[in-house]
């Protein structure tokens, strides 16, 4: 047998050393980073579900607290509308309106119901009022004031002031004309 120089050991022991060395990074760190890699992976992955599954649990809490006023205010637009087949209450508040601020009032009341193949809102049924009221200015002012009062929305439109012949012996009335929508409540009419 041949003896080996010691540059042939250093060699020899150096690439002994090498192949262990690569043999332990192909066996052992080349898998151990993979499987580190697909750690990874999975882990911004139920990162980003858990980020997912905060903001929507965020929502659903905001959604809770807002849950509350969102039925106070339904519950008020619910007030601002009449139900189907008050307009005999409606009409006498009304009355009792006019009668008290000494105006004289010619109302009429037309039910009307929107009818056509268009998809709409739930609010399809209105009652139209068109107002000829008759009495002194102040009156009239105190009357449209009262009138924002009352339990239910009255959307007004047209006003129209007249004066009347001028007469020295009384003061002339003042005649208003407008016309109004009232709202019925949708729950309340029979399909």
């Amino acid at each position: 047998m041949t003896r080996l120089t010691l540059i042939q050991k250093i060699l020899l022991t150096l690439g002994i050393i090498m192949a262990v060395l690569l043999s332990i990074l192909a066996g052992i760190v080349y898998p151990v980073s993979q499987k580190i890699y697909r750690l990874q992976k999975e882990i911004n992955r139920v990162e980003a579900e858990l980020e997912k599954r905060y903001e929507n649990s965020q929502k659903f809490k905001r959604t809770a607290r807002e849950i509350s006023e969102i039925t106070k205010n339904t519950n008020q637009l619910a007030q601002t509308m009449i139900a189907a087949g008050g307009e005999l209450d409606m009409i006498t508040r009304l009355e009792n309106l006019a009668e008290k601020n000494h105006i004289t009032q010619n109302l009429e009341v037309i039910f009307k119901e929107i009818k056509d193949d268009k998809p709409r809102a739930s609010l399809t049924h209105f009652y139209l009022l068109n107002f000829s009221n008759q009495g002194d200015f102040a009156d009239h002012l105190r009357y449209l004031a009262e009138l924002e009062k009352l339990p239910f929305y009255l959307i007004v439109d047209n006003i129209k002031w007249e004066k009347g012949k001028e007469d020295k012996a009384k003061k002339s009335p003042i005649t208003l004309n407008f016309s109004g929508i009232i709202y019925v409540d949708p729950t309340s009419v029979k399909k």
